[in-house]
């Protein structure tokens, strides 16, 4: 669930809301979200949506208020300026102790 004054909502690709567990874009606002790229206003234009809301690339839905992340809608993650790929993450991930491989 999110963070007290965090929202975070689930919407089609053009930026509708979506019923409880249907998959779609994972949108957030709140207090602590970025305030943009530096520099970058096509990457702002992409990432904010209207009203504050920042589509953070991620793929997912709502069940009973909790999120749930079912995938990427790009298959890269920038990270400080960094791009990196989901399966380069995930191989990190999955040799945590306690992890299960997907």
């Amino acid at each position: 669930a999110p963070l007290p004054g965090y929202q975070i909502r689930i919407t089609d690709q053009h930026n509708q809301l979506l019923s409880e567990n249907r998959i779609g874009r994972v949108q957030m606002r709140g207090h602590a979200i970025t305030p943009g790229y530096l520099f970058n206003e096509p990457a702002n234009a992409e990432a904010f949506v209207g009203d504050d809301w920042f589509n953070s690339g991620d793929l997912g839905f709502l069940r009973n208020g909790q999120l749930v992340i079912t995938g990427r809608e790009k298959e890269t993650i920038r990270v400080r300026g960094t791009d990196f790929y989901c399966h380069e993450i995930e191989t990190v991930v999955n040799e945590i102790e306690g992890v299960l491989a997907s």
